[in-house]
Order: structure tokens, then C-alpha cells, then sequence
């Protein structure tokens, strides 16, 4: 196979849009955090909606903060909990 035939195969659609997709998923992985309730371990927010599953869920940094302001008072946090032993 030559080389310019090589190169446009790697600049098809359907190649651009797989990486395109790969960096995507590399770029919000990295941007979220855990934040955690012990206190109310299945707590079920709303808005914005976040679902800890064993006191721990998965939320962009934004998130996080908005979270932490709102639900204080539940205890919501995002530093891991010491376990009580």
C-alpha cells in the first residue's frame, strides 16, 4: 500500500470521528471527580441529578462545587470519608 493511499485511508470519516470520539472520552474522564455522602449513602439529587451509589458518585468539577454549597448540610463532600472502625 503507498503512503499517500495510507494517509487518506486514516483521514476517512469514520477514522477522524473514532479519534475524535477516544479524545472526547480521554477529556471527561480526566474532568471528573468523586465526591461523596456518607451520611445518606443512596442520596438521589434532583438537580443537578446525581446519584450516589454507596455513598460515592462520579461528577464533573463544576458539579462538585455547586454540590458542595447546596448540600452541605447533608454532608456532602468531596474529600474520601475516614472509615469508623
Amino acid at each position: 500500500m503507498s503512503t499517500t493511499r495510507k494517509n487518506q485511508q486514516d483521514k476517512s470519516p469514520e477514522n477522524t470521528e473514532a479519534a475524535e470520539r477516544a479524545e472526547d472520552t480521554k477529556t471527561v474522564s480526566s474532568s471528573l471527580v468523586e465526591v461523596y455522602s456518607p451520611a445518606f449513602p443512596q442520596l438521589l439529587v434532583t438537580s443537578p441529578k446525581v446519584e450516589f451509589v454507596d455513598g460515592v458518585a462520579l461528577v464533573s468539577k463544576t458539579v462538585a462545587v455547586k454540590l458542595e454549597k447546596s448540600f452541605a448540610s447533608f454532608g456532602i463532600t468531596r474529600k474520601k470519608p475516614t472509615s469508623v472502625e
